[in-house]
């Protein structure tokens, strides 16, 4: 049998593949691993491998099984699964017994996920009366829906300044962002941007952009990828795959089209999964010195393993049947990648003003990553970044990829809808044009505007705030033109 130590050699190796495989055999022969079951079922959580991360994690809850803290960790495994109803239901059981700030959150914000803004507004605001001194919970409670100045949690929110003023950095930054919300819900312009800017800052200095590796990173894409390279490297003979690609920068429309797509009947489910870059880690990652070297060293068969494992952890996320959703983040970099091993893959990359995408974005507090929508110069180098990208990638993909544009898409539904599902592969079917009655959960930040039907309402947001739209319409048109776009 492997031993512990075997497993971290294998850790440090960078071999997960043989991780997975002891872990494996751990559970089969009910090894006795005492506490370190958690960092194995971590392990196995951030590599995708659900069916032994919720293993490993019931081994460490057994431990203890009375134990709230264990039994809100395997909850948590859950919900990051996907499987957001059986969290919310394993833990119904605490909520009579501890009802925690930590508990009440966490079961707010599932409900929440799930479109149950009335329960979630209860759980959140609960939560808030027990600890005030949490700006994620003040931040998720503001997110649930519009505050009204009528509102009591509204002044208790924007009251609640003076439990956070000596709050550890991420605390007070979800707070001003929670704060800036509010103060926009009202129509305090002013103040909103000034919360939103100030909270921005704080979370800059804990989630740094480098412009230069991020230009650099692009850069490496544009001089690797060719049309010599896909005729190269694309894998001929491949059987089809169920993944439908959506992508582009964040607050840009992509959970919309995620959620229509996963109105239809031959769609399992989807999400962030961000799976592409995990799947090929074993393989040598995804820089595009990597994937050339790979290609030279093993021709055509070069994805093959990268293919199985993709479709492995699909599998473990979303079942065995039905098309699924990939919206991961950052597919820019990874277009090429899905170009030559998915041949057949469709990519929806989604477009809107760049204006209202770079204001939706500095508005909203991302859980992680995304470190340039923190300053306002960053964002628009990243974009500037991005763009050059969409313009090389387009060239490249052919047909396989759309170019969707968001406010065609909210202003003629009845066209844009039946032109993405077709271009998926899908039949038509009613039931997309009712993507907001869909039950299942949302984990982004898009959780709630997703839930209503088609609107115009978000389409010229930045104009309420000049002092952010001018200051990024210039640094975007300076980017832009020290990269030579038009």
């Amino acid at each position: 049998m492997p031993t512990p130590a075997e497993f971290v050699a294998a850790l440090r190796e960078g071999d997960p593949i043989r991780a997975v495989s002891i872990v494996k055999s751990f559970l089969a022969n009910r090894t006795p691993l005492g506490e370190q079951w958690r960092p194995i079922a971590k392990f196995c959580a951030d590599a995708g491998e659900w069916q032994l991360a919720l293993a490993a994690a019931d081994q460490w809850v057994s431990l203890r099984p009375s134990e709230a803290a264990r039994r809100l960790y395997r909850a948590e495994l859950l919900a990051r699964a996907g499987r957001i109803e059986a969290a919310a239901e394993s833990l119904a059981p605490l909520l009579a017994h501890s009802p925690e700030p930590a508990l009440l959150h966490f079961l707010g914000t599932l409900a929440m996920q799930m479109g149950e803004a009335a329960r979630a507004t209860e759980l959140l605001r609960a939560a808030a009366d027990r600890f005030p001194g949490s700006g994620t919970t003040w931040l998720t409670l503001a997110n649930v829906g519009r505050m009204r100045a009528d509102d009591q949690y509204a002044d208790a929110l924007l009251a609640a300044e003076r439990h956070l003023a000596n709050a550890p950095p991420g605390e007070r930054a979800a707070y001003l962002y929670a704060r800036g919300k509010t103060l926009d819900d009202l129509g305090d312009h002013d103040r909103a941007f000034g919360a939103y800017r100030e909270g921005a800052a704080l979370a800059r200095a804990e989630r740094r952009y480098d412009r230069a590796a991020d230009l650099a990173a692009a850069r490496a894409i544009i001089a690797n990828f060719d049309q010599r390279w896909i005729r190269d490297a694309v894998r001929h003979g491949a059987p089809a795959s169920r993944a439908i690609f959506v992508t582009g920068l964040p607050r840009s429309g992509t959970t919309l089209v995620e959620q229509i797509l996963n109105s239809h009947s031959q769609v399992a489910g989807g999400d962030e999964v961000n799976l592409i870059t995990t799947a090929m880690l074993p393989f040598g990652g995804v820089a595009p010195e990597r994937l050339s070297a790979r290609l030279r060293s093993h021709g055509r068969d070069a994805w093959s393993g990268f293919v199985e494992r993709y479709h492995h952890l699909i599998a473990e996320r979303f079942g065995e049947a039905g098309r699924i959703v990939d919206k991961s983040l950052n597919v820019s970099r990874t277009a090429m990648l899905i170009r030559v091993a998915f041949p057949d893959a469709p990519l929806i990359w989604m477009q809107r003003d760049r204006l209202d995408t770079a204001w939706s974005s500095f508005r909203t507090h991302f859980a992680q990553g995304v470190g340039w929508s923190f300053d306002i110069e960053d964002m628009a180098a990243h974009y500037a970044i991005e763009d050059m990208l969409f313009a090389h990638i387009r060239a490249l993909y052919g047909d396989r990829m759309m170019a969707a544009d968001y406010e065609t898409l909210v202003a003629d539904g009845d066209a844009a809808i039946p032109a993405i599902i077709d271009h998926c592969g899908l039949a038509p079917e009613p039931g997309v044009r009712t993507f907001h009655e869909s039950k299942r959960a949302v984990t982004t930040s898009s959780v709630m505007q997703v839930r209503r039907p088609l609107n115009r309402d978000a389409i010229g947001a930045s104009a309420r705030y000049p002092q952010f739209a001018d200051a990024f319409a210039a640094a975007y048109a300076r980017e832009r033109a020290a990269l030579g776009l038009v």
